[in-house]
């Protein structure tokens, strides 16, 4: 009847090795393409992530101090921290927030307590933050994110 050619059988063979040599391939440049995209996404959360957290968290702070006098800025150990004064039974706390050792960090603390930048309470992981007040009153906040980037905010120490 039919003989098979082993020469047409090497063919076949080849052809199938390729067809499945192009499946590899495509699947691997597929995963590529997943795996790229996947950091790219993980990436962009961590830096709205960074950059979200420390924005909201500085304009809830800022609006719980309503008033011009108690919102400052201060020096402590050559450290910028943004001063939020507040009074509880006839006895004045602080709330410092401040940038160190590579994050943003609060301290609530009793007026005229000595205390290190160390204790506070780490709140988000950056790589930066700085602050100025300008004559109006409005403070110039520069958050520096772990990804190079820099992010300016103002805050109004009157927020009603």
């Amino acid at each position: 009847m039919f003989k098979i050619d082993r020469e047409t059988h090497r063919i076949d063979s080849i052809f199938i090795m390729l067809l499945f040599f192009l499946f590899a391939l495509t699947a691997f440049v597929l995963i590529m393409i997943g795996v790229r995209q996947y950091k790219a996404t993980a990436n962009a959360m961590d830096y709205n992530y960074e950059i979200r957290t420390v924005t909201s968290y500085l304009r809830e702070k800022t609006r719980q101090n309503s008033s011009n006098s108690s919102i400052s800025i201060e020096t402590i150990d050559g450290t910028n921290a943004l001063c939020l004064k507040n009074t509880l039974n006839n006895t004045i706390y602080n709330t410092y927030i401040y940038y160190y050792d590579g994050s943003l960090r609060e301290m609530y603390i009793q007026e005229g307590t000595p205390f290190t930048l160390n204790l506070g309470q780490q709140i988000v992981t950056i790589s930066g933050f700085d602050m100025d007040k300008t004559d109006d009153g409005l403070i110039i906040v520069t958050i520096s994110d772990s990804f190079g980037g820099t992010t300016d905010m103002y805050l109004s120490a009157n927020s009603n």
